[in-house]
């Protein structure tokens, strides 16, 4: 089988040549199976794909993306066509034509030794003395010493970045390159003026052989902006893998969430201002810690927890899609509810069973009857007053709870609708 090859332009007219073998790799500006320096490259830009011959390219979610040999943003798996250029960047990729099956074809021979009658002796080639006269190249400073590349015009360079870790003094400086120390001398390799410290950044150039051809040292502004670029990629792809498993509409409503749970007011007492949370840890039967507002969170608190997080279980929960667990917030809301009338209703019927008792006590037949029916009409005005207070109590903060709970809600049945085979993870095969 032919090898693989892919050819890797650079901006300033640099190439490299690689051959790779069927498998993965990935193809980044710093770190990778395939290292490509050009700022315009994300840290995880793009995967390719070889198997059999056949090379598939995958962006990853890229800043600047990829592109086609017609200038189009790739939006998905492209199998790369022998000669075809993709744009990654600043920089080009190009899968290397295969030579043809059998190896390389050959020209019909002719003896060489049988003479033509009447042709002219072979002109000689012209400047045939100069070529012949042409000096061996020089060899670079140290590179017998050290190891450094013969002849830059001779091999390819590539540049990589390492971080030094020794001076040179009487022995040779150290540079960490891939993981393994370098050594280095400062003629002919140290390309500035200003002298090298340890811990200085550096970007490598290495020759075929990994040896060191050069040296120059990397702005500490440039490698700041470099590891800001870093968090900001890796934020986005985050993000975009977030959007991918759950959608944006669970994500934002989600978000939506927890800032009313947590943070926004949702009970106005005078002063006092309660959130969700600290609502769920007040004890029902002890008005003291209402008026107070301490909280002591127990098992109904954890299940609010557990509900508003269960929407994001697909983030770290790679089964299939689970639509209902949008339900959970909404659902816990109801029981909250339900929990609510349901302890109301027992105090109010408690208290009015105890107000019966008593006034048959003290009164008895038709005047206790009086005094009851009086009674029960006080108590459905401060029923009222209650409910007309409890009202003008509630905060924006459960109002926005509420509605992100719908809103979870109807995407769950939105979701439930949706073909499963649709919501599976996005995959593609390599033909073989």
């Amino acid at each position: 089988m032919n090898p693989t090859k892919i050819i890797i332009g650079y901006g300033d007219g640099q190439r490299e040549e690689r051959v790779l073998g069927d498998g993965t790799y990935q193809i980044g500006r710093e770190f990778g199976d395939i290292v490509v320096r050009d700022p315009g490259l994300s840290s995880q830009h793009a995967l390719l794909y070889v198997s059999g011959g056949v090379v598939t390219l995958v962006d990853q979610g890229s800043t600047n993306g990829s592109f086609d040999g017609a200038g189009r943003r790739l939006q998905g798996p492209h199998p790369l066509r022998p000669g075809e250029q993709l744009r990654l960047g600043g920089a080009t990729l190009t899968l290397a034509p295969s030579p043809p099956a059998g190896g390389t074809q050959l020209m019909q021979s002719f003896p060489a030794a049988l003479p033509v009658v009447g042709a002219p002796a072979p002109m000689p080639p012209p400047n045939a003395g100069a070529y012949a006269a042409a000096p061996a190249p020089a060899p670079m400073p140290n590179a017998g010493a050290y190891g450094a590349a013969p002849a830059m015009a001779a091999v390819s360079v590539s540049t990589v970045r390492g971080t030094l870790i020794k001076v040179p003094d009487a022995t040779p400086g150290l540079v960490m390159v891939n993981g393994r120390q370098c050594p280095f001398v400062l003629e002919g390799i140290w390309r500035i003026p200003a002298a090298p410290t340890p811990g200085m950044s550096v970007e490598a150039a290495l020759d075929a052989q990994g040896n060191i051809v050069g040296l120059t040292p990397v702005d500490a502004a440039r490698v700041a902006l470099e590891q800001g670029q870093q968090v900001a990629d890796l934020a986005r792809k985050g993000y975009g893998v977030a959007l991918d498993r759950i959608g944006k509409p669970t994500l934002v409503a989600t978000a939506v969430l927890w800032l009313g749970w947590f943070v926004l007011p949702s009970v106005h007492m005078g002063p006092l201002s309660l959130t969700f949370w600290q609502l769920l840890g007040i004890d029902p039967s002890n008005f003291m810690t209402l008026a107070a507002g301490t909280s002591n969170h127990g098992l109904l608190s954890l299940v609010g927890l557990g509900s508003i997080a269960l929407p994001l279980a697909p983030l770290v929960w790679k089964g299939p899609p689970r639509p209902w667990l949008n339900m959970a917030p909404l659902a816990f809301l109801g029981l909250v509810v339900a929990g609510t009338v349901y302890f109301v209703e027992r105090a109010i019927s408690e208290q009015e069973q105890a107000s019966a008792a008593l006034q048959n006590q003290l009164f008895g037949g038709a005047s206790a009857r009086s005094f009851g029916a009086a009674a029960n009409a006080a108590q459905d005005a401060a029923s009222d007053f209650l409910m007309k207070s409890a009202f003008e109590a509630v905060g924006w903060g459960l109002a926005v709870i509420v509605i992100a709970s719908v809103v979870l809600f109807v995407q769950a049945l939105r979701r439930r609708s949706v073909a499963p085979q649709s919501l599976a993870e996005p995959s593609f095969s390599v033909a073989r």
